[in-house]
């Protein structure tokens, strides 16, 4: 089956149709492009709905996206772009290139079916992916944006957990920690302090005992898929 095959087995057929979509807008988009995407759409397509908004927030908070934007529109168009995103110095160059030079043909725009909007939409979140990387040289796997939308959390609260992994560009030990899913101990321990930290801020009026227990909800929720 490939890279691609093992990438796409054992989800549903809407994604993996979706997933089809992307690898065959390849020359569009850019083989990294393809990779950050179908990622996405693995382990966060059926909450998407979810995190286009909170990506979109985060876009224009950092600068790259107007507000005016839709991540779907933005996605159509990459998929549909003569160059990719590795022929441009910067994220906020290449999106004004699909926005001024790659046409949306609204009919056909209108008309896709349920995968093929899957497949722009996720195409939306990657290059959001890239901007923050950009912007703030955190590199965002698609597991951190499978979190967000589990969990539902805000553009703001979503901002706060990659400035907090920050520092060692880490951002995969947030989703590990919450899965519990093969972090050394040091970065277990690390990742857990920074998380209750977080939580604590955004709840000023929790204990530390009620810190804990909703740090621990946020595991249990992961942890159960």
């Amino acid at each position: 089956m490939g890279w691609f095959g093992d990438l796409c087995s054992g989800i549903g057929s809407a994604i993996s149709s979706a997933c089809s979509a992307v690898v065959g807008a390849v020359k569009s988009l850019g083989s990294a492009l393809v990779s950050g995407v179908t990622g996405i759409l693995k382990v966060a397509g059926s909450c998407l709905g979810v995190i286009s908004p909170i990506a979109h927030a985060i876009g224009v908070a950092l600068g790259f996206f107007k507000k005016e934007d839709n991540l779907d529109e933005l996605g159509y168009r990459a998929m549909n772009s003569d160059k990719t995103i590795e022929e441009f110095d910067s994220t906020e160059a290449y999106i004004n290139h699909l926005r001024e030079n790659v046409k949306l043909d609204r009919a056909k725009f209108n008309s896709m079916n349920d995968e093929e909007k899957l497949a722009c939409r996720a195409t939306g979140v990657g290059i959001t992916s890239h901007g923050i990387k950009e912007k703030t040289g955190v590199d965002v796997p698609p597991e951190f944006w499978g979190e967000v939308g589990r969990h539902e959390f805000s553009a703001d609260m979503t901002m706060k957990i990659i400035d907090a992994f920050k520092a060692g560009n880490n951002l995969s030990d947030f989703s590990g920690y919450l899965q519990n899913d093969g972090l050394a101990l040091e970065a277990k321990i690390a990742a857990g302090d920074k998380v209750r930290a977080i939580v604590a801020a955004e709840n000023p009026k929790l204990d530390s005992n009620a810190v804990a227990g909703a740090v621990q909800d946020m595991c249990a929720a992961s942890r159960k898929g």
